[in-house]
């Protein structure tokens, strides 16, 4: 089941309403019915809610279980009292010094839905709280030990997938059917990649007052750690730059928040399509005419000392690499960037490497036949037999074995295997999909096509109507 809605059925508040009264108590419980003010959202159906709400624990794998724990948690919490918090700001002051140290946070008065679960935040943005002790007014304090921490500003968080939405609801882009796509989008097309950043190590001077002697220390701490977080690869900064420079208007929040607005215009029978439509159009067009034609730039980053052809850092049609010469001159060799480097920051020295760690010798025997690697303009590749095979995203030459290149042998032979053969003509699997093949040459078979049921007949007259088409 899909579903955009927060509507919970008379029967899910009920039976709520009576876990609450046995697990927490009277205290605890308040009906609530939430409507969502979502534009756009569908709400045919209930919200997501566990069915008998009573059965604690549900699901057969350990994923399962925390998802059900997770559903049946914000399903209670939601039916429950608020929670009463003191905000809280202590102010210590002294009569030697004007200044005072002052200390915020909360107290937690009546923990109310919290009780049912731990409230976890995908908003980085909101500060940590700290709860403090309960405290009265004119207290005596002594002081034990007063510590100044140097600080830096931090640099903004990167979104997760829950705060993406989040945001992309705020600026009123996309509708609730759309997120899960665009996100799925954005990774399948390598602008951004789901991953860790490992922290770096860096000095914080501290000084510590203590005993009425004032001590310096260097300290270190970890910054720039992210977990789980959407990192924009190169491809993804060099594509956004590239359209934020071209296409300035039609690049920004208010821009597609006013075309989604004219969209339900035109839904509703406000607006007439053919003219939202030719508006739009009457502006995108000429901003496509003036962008320039041919490839994007590579970035120069010097001579290689032993041929003295052009080293440049660029983005091929699988991904960031290192190119040696150009198209004028000999064959331009390539290699792949690694993982940790990166277009806008790898220097010549560590390009120049990248070719010197291609390795030349066999990586090991297969039947009696060496296995060789290498990194071409279609990335890294391994070599056997006189055939080559792509190593696959995530995985590098010196960590396949032996088993893994007699599968990525059987895939490929697979794939070339004619799905039909009809003597000369025959319907094989090419690298841009399927196609027919006869002695006259290749010939593009339609998307959608039913290849099972593809017959001989058809492909001749395919074969026959692109033909057709060249010679004209």
């Amino acid at each position: 089941m899909r579903t955009d809605s927060v509507n919970l059925s008379s029967l899910a508040i009920n039976t709520a309403r009576e876990a609450i009264l046995q697990s927490f108590g009277e205290e605890y419980h308040k009906a609530r019915q939430y409507h969502t003010s979502t534009k756009g959202a569908q709400e045919a159906h209930e919200a997501i809610r566990p069915t008998y709400i009573t059965t604690e624990v549900a699901g057969t794998t350990a994923e399962q279980k925390r998802l059900y724990d997770l559903i049946r948690k914000r399903t209670l919490a939601c039916q429950m009292a608020d929670a009463t918090i003191e905000n809280t700001r202590i102010e210590i002051t002294t009569d030697r010094s004007p200044y005072a140290f002052v200390a915020t946070g909360e107290v937690v008065l009546f923990d109310g839905f919290m009780r049912a679960y731990v409230q976890t935040s995908d908003d980085e943005e909101t500060e940590n709280t700290k709860a403090l002790p309960r405290m009265e007014e004119n207290t005596p304090m002594q002081t034990q030990m007063i510590q100044a921490r140097q600080s830096f500003t931090k640099a903004p968080m990167r979104f997760t997938e829950a705060s993406l939405v989040k945001r992309m609801e705020e600026l009123g882009i996309g509708r609730p059917s759309t997120y899960a796509t665009t996100i799925e989008t954005i990774q399948q097309r390598n602008y951004v990649q789901k991953g860790d950043v490992q922290g770096k190590k860096r000095s914080v001077d501290t000084l510590i007052l203590q005993n009425g002697q004032i001590a310096a220390e260097l300290q270190s701490e970890t910054y720039g750690q992210d977990s789980q977080k959407l990192l924009p690869t190169d491809l993804g900064q060099i594509t956004n730059d590239f359209l934020v420079q071209h296409f300035p208007e039609i690049l920004n929040y208010d821009f597609t928040a006013k075309e989604e607005e004219q969209f339900d215009r035109v839904a509703e029978g406000k607006a007439d399509w053919v003219k939202t439509v030719d508006t739009f159009y009457k502006a995108f067009h000429p901003a496509i005419e003036r962008v320039p034609k041919g490839k994007m730039d590579a970035r120069l980053l010097g001579n290689d000392p032993k041929t003295g052809e052009p080293v440049y850092a660029k983005v091929s049609k699988l991904g960031p690499c290192i190119q040696i010469g150009t198209a004028e001159g000999d064959k331009p060799r390539f290699a792949s960037l690694q993982p940790n480097q990166s277009l806008f920051t790898i220097t010549l020295e560590d390009a120049l490497q990248l070719f010197e760690k291609q390795p030349k010798a066999a990586l090991m025997q297969i039947d009696g036949k060496d296995v060789t690697a290498g990194t071409g303009r279609f990335g890294p590749y391994i070599r056997y037999d006189g055939q080559f095979f792509s190593i696959p995203k995530g995985k590098t030459a010196e960590s396949l074995t032996e088993a893994d290149i007699r599968e990525l042998m059987a895939k490929k032979a697979e794939q070339q295997k004619p799905i039909h053969v009809w003597g000369d003509v025959q319907v094989l699997q090419g690298r841009y999909g399927p196609y027919i093949k006869d002695p006259s040459g290749n010939y593009r078979i339609p998307k959608g096509t039913d290849l099972e049921a593809l017959t001989e007949d058809e492909c001749i007259r395919l074969i026959t109507k692109q033909k057709g088409r060249s010679k004209k």
